[in-house]
């Protein structure tokens, strides 16, 4: 009985966890439908109230710039200075030219093409990925951005698919002004720290 009791507390706090998880994402994807405009509409359909101006349609290679990446897993190495990303995890470290700010990294080719991920300052990525830097923009703002883009309608190629900045790039989005992208970036950022932190906390359960 006893340790059937602890097993179900387990699961009991798996569970939660779990739900907490399952809320924040919901909250999130919901989110960006409504505080991003949509439908040819210049304002969101829900704001912070400080905030009244209408947004300004761009293209998104005027508000960011794209860097490509020749490195790849065997350029790995165990003792190097800094980080290098595949589309998942830290594979290894390298010692070549690092990207010194936060940067978004989006696979190009093959599986999960369109799959958009934001990496820290000072690390590197393969060049299955292409890079995408900030221009006169928030880069979190960019990253809400680009998780709201549907990639697959710009998917080419029948074997292995494939997408490119030079296409995609010309898609016109409605941006704000520079501090309201900031407030939406810590408002999105804030979230996807919560998220990681519950799905922390539900695999150290699960391992438990």
């Amino acid at each position: 009985e006893k340790i059937g009791e602890l097993f179900t507390n387990l699961d009991n706090l798996i569970t939660l966890h779990q739900r907490k998880c399952d809320t924040l994402v919901n909250a999130k994807k919901s989110l960006l439908e409504k505080m991003f405009p949509k439908n040819s509409s210049n304002i969101p359909e829900i704001r912070f109230k400080e905030f009244t101006d209408v947004w300004e349609q761009r293209k998104l290679n005027e508000f960011t710039r794209y860097i490509s990446s020749n490195l790849s897993i065997s350029d790995s190495i165990n003792n190097g200075k800094y980080n290098l990303y595949d589309a998942n995890n830290i594979i290894g470290k390298v010692n070549c030219k690092n990207i010194s700010e936060e940067f978004i990294t989006i696979i190009k080719d093959g599986s999960g093409v369109g799959k958009v991920r934001r990496l820290p300052k000072n690390s590197c990525f393969i060049g299955t990925m292409g890079g995408i830097l900030s221009k006169e923009s928030n880069i979190d703002f960019v990253y809400c951005c680009l998780l709201n883009t549907d990639f697959t309608k710009e998917i080419n190629g029948a074997t292995i698919p494939h997408i490119y900045y030079s296409n995609y790039g010309n898609n016109e989005y409605y941006i704000p002004k520079c501090l309201e992208q900031v407030k939406l970036g810590e408002l999105f950022t804030n979230i996807d720290n919560l998220i990681t932190l519950h799905q922390r906390k539900l695999e150290k359960l699960k391992n438990i």
